[in-house]
């Protein structure tokens, strides 16, 4: 099992459910899932595909 596959079960079987917790906000499992959706969405449409390798350089955020 991946970390997608983890994501999509999560939503599946505890949507409303709170998943991360950081600086006095909250996302319910349903809210990454739809955040890591668009996400892939945005790589897509970029033409990035699975076993591309792609780098994210951020502060330590609950986004990344």
């Amino acid at each position: 099992m991946n970390l997608a596959d983890c994501i999509d079960r999560n939503k599946l079987f505890f949507s409303k459910k709170e998943a991360l917790i950081f600086g006095g906000k909250k996302w319910t499992n349903n809210e990454i899932w739809a955040i890591t959706n668009k996400i892939a969405n945005g790589l897509t449409s970029l033409v990035i595909s699975k076993g591309d390798k792609v780098s994210i350089f951020t502060t330590n955020i609950p986004e990344f």
